[in-house]
């Protein structure tokens, strides 16, 4: 029975990480159901055997994670992989980012304690888990719901055979710094249960790449003909 309900609660974890970064991306997330199914289901039972049953470290689950859920961006939906990489990374910082909120305040305000979060199973590294899941899909849903969405990538399937430009190398090369310091992140969190530290870094990474995504948007925005007239016919109050 703790395995099923483990492997439940990670195909939320991973539902809330596909949710929020579909959302940002302005991606359809009813057209994915069958691919995000199979992406749960086949994280959530890949996490079963590396954490329970062959006892591989938290850190080490969650980079094969995160390398599943590339692998199917790229195989399943069809995103190129430098995209698939800077989506995944986003949604990954995002959802950790709101998890280390979720358990600062619910240590500081004595709801539970350190240590009861260090064992997975435990009923109050569940209820943290249940409640950074359902933050993140209320984000995700504000997110649709409001339009909040900024970037304007084409959507999938994508042309594998372009040749990769000199802004798609980049993107990878932020994203997989981004990727790495959440492994760092997490590395604090997981072994050393520094939360306010572990907080303070992915936070402020999250930030600034939210910063830089929307940014470069309003940049390809302005680089469009028919979207800098519209852009500067705005500004100056024209109709």
């Amino acid at each position: 029975m703790d395995y099923v309900i483990y492997v439940l609660l990670d195909c939320l974890d991973t539902l809330a990480v596909v949710f929020l970064m579909l959302a940002i991306f302005q991606y359809p997330i009813r057209e994915y159901l069958k691919e995000i199914t199979i992406l749960c289901l086949v994280l959530g039972l890949s996490s079963l055997l590396n954490r329970e049953i062959l006892g591989i470290s938290p850190v080490v689950d969650l980079l094969i994670h995160i390398l599943l859920l590339i692998l199917g961006l790229l195989f399943l939906m069809k995103v190129r992989l430098y995209r698939s990489v800077r989506i995944v990374g986003l949604g990954a910082v995002g959802y950790f980012a709101i998890q280390t909120i979720v358990v600062m305040l619910s240590n500081s305000l004595g709801i539970v304690s350190t240590e009861l979060l260090e064992i997975s199973n435990s009923w109050p590294s569940r209820s943290v888990q249940l409640t950074s899941q359902g933050v993140t899909y209320l984000l995700a849903y504000l997110i649709v719901v409001f339009d909040l969405g900024r970037t304007k990538y084409i959507r999938p399937p994508h042309d594998f055979y372009m040749e990769i430009g000199k802004e798609a190398r980049g993107v990878f090369i932020q994203s997989a710094v981004t990727l790495a310091i959440l492994a760092i992140g997490y590395y604090i969190y997981i072994e050393h249960v520094e939360i306010a530290a572990a907080a303070a870094m992915v936070n402020v990474l999250f930030l600034v790449i939210i910063y830089l995504t929307y940014r470069r948007d309003k940049r390809n925005e302005l680089n469009t003909p028919s979207l800098r007239h519209d852009f500067y016919q705005d500004q100056a109050g024209e109709p």
